[in-house]
């Protein structure tokens, strides 16, 4: 955005952003663009170079909001597979939360597209495995934690996890319900649930101080949405750093990422 304009950012953008979460970025126009903001087109480009960069704008206030959201109702630590079960329950939730657009802005978008609107695939590609990066990292913290097996693949448990958020955005687009998606969810934090070495199994670790005991399936869950890679990000923070490196990129890229809730 253009330093001295005069557009209060939040409002415009955050309406821009629920119009392209709804729309898709080729399928939102610059009217139906306008016409949620309440500027003209004029004040439009004035303010934003571009519609690319008023959807980056909008993407960016969509991580940044939702992500300080996340922080905020995510229970803090616990075993890798609960902190899992929180995010995909809470998922299947927020992805069919009545009054606002259905499942998540980033995780399917601009999956295909004009060849002129290239850079903005590759740009939310690029979110999408910022994200995956986050989980990797994560499950990597519960290896070295022993929670899980030495021999792991976190890397394959990273894209199991993104897959499953993925496909429960395009079935709550599909107009699935939350008691749709909860199976979904149950069965992937049981398949990630596998993984535990004999020492420290899902369920076996004793609650002690600073260490909550989770909700079962269907149990409550703080009201966050996905923006996933804000979730998890508020989880890396939250549990200690073996892998540095992994965990500082962690929190400088997400700390606080993602619209407001409505």
């Amino acid at each position: 955005m253009r330093s001295g304009e005069n557009v209060s950012l939040p409002s415009p953008i955050g309406a821009a952003g629920e119009t392209f979460w709804r729309l898709g970025y080729e399928g939102a126009s610059i009217a139906d663009l306008t016409a949620a903001m309440g500027i003209t087109p004029q004040s439009l480009y004035a303010a934003f170079t571009s519609k690319a960069d008023l959807y980056r704008e909008a993407l960016e206030q969509y991580r940044r909001e939702e992500g300080a959201a996340a922080g905020r109702n995510l229970a803090g630590g616990g075993h890798v597979a609960e902190v899992i079960g929180k995010l995909l329950r809470a998922s299947a939730h927020e992805f069919t939360r009545p009054g606002r657009p259905r499942g998540c802005m980033i995780s399917t978008a601009v999956l295909t597209c004009a060849v002129e609107n290239q850079a903005i695939a590759n740009h939310v590609s690029d979110l999408r495995s910022e994200t995956l990066a986050l989980l990797e990292a994560c499950f990597r913290q519960g290896i070295a934690d022993g929670e899980l097996r030495a021999d792991t693949d976190a890397g394959g448990l990273a894209r199991f996890a993104g897959a499953i958020l993925q496909g429960m955005t395009v079935q709550a687009q599909d107009g699935a319900g939350e008691a749709d998606l909860l199976p979904i969810a149950e069965l992937a934090i049981d398949e990630v649930g596998r993984a535990p070495t004999a020492a420290v199994r899902l369920g076996d670790r004793p609650t002690g101080a600073g260490q909550k005991s989770m909700p079962g399936p269907g149990g409550g869950v703080g009201t966050f949405f996905f923006g996933f890679s804000a979730t998890i990000a508020s989880v890396v923070t939250s549990r200690p750093a073996t892998d540095a490196a992994s965990c500082s990129a962690a929190r400088t890229t997400f700390a606080g990422s993602m619209t407001p809730m409505r």
